[in-house]
C-alpha cells in the first residue's frame, strides 16, 4: 500500500504529516542511538540538527533552490562543521 501512495492523489496535509513524521524520527533515532545504546549525552547534537535545517531552509528561501537539493547541501555542511 505505501508503494501505492506516490501514484494515487494523496491529499497535501499527508504528504506535509509525512514529511513530519520522517524528520521527527530521524532525529529521535539519533538520540537513542546516541543515549540508548552509547549510554553517553551530548547536547551537540541539537546543534547539529539546528545547523542542517538552518542551512536547508536558508538555501531554499534564499536562492529558490530544490528542497532536496539543499538538505543534501546542509548535510554536507553538518558533517564538514562535526569533522572540524
Amino acid at each position: 500500500m505505501l508503494l501505492l501512495l506516490p501514484v494515487l492523489p494523496t491529499p497535501e496535509f499527508w504528504i506535509t504529516l509525512g514529511n513530519y513524521v520522517g524528520l521527527y524520527s530521524i532525529v529521535a533515532i539519533g538520540l537513542v542511538l546516541l543515549t540508548g545504546v552509547g549510554g553517553m549525552t551530548s547536547f551537540g547534537q541539537a546543534a547539529f540538527v539546528g545547523l542542517g535545517a538552518y542551512s536547508t531552509a536558508y538555501l531554499t528561501t534564499q536562492f529558490g533552490l530544490s528542497p532536496w537539493f539543499c538538505l543534501l547541501v546542509g548535510l554536507v555542511i553538518t558533517m564538514a562543521s562535526a569533522y572540524v
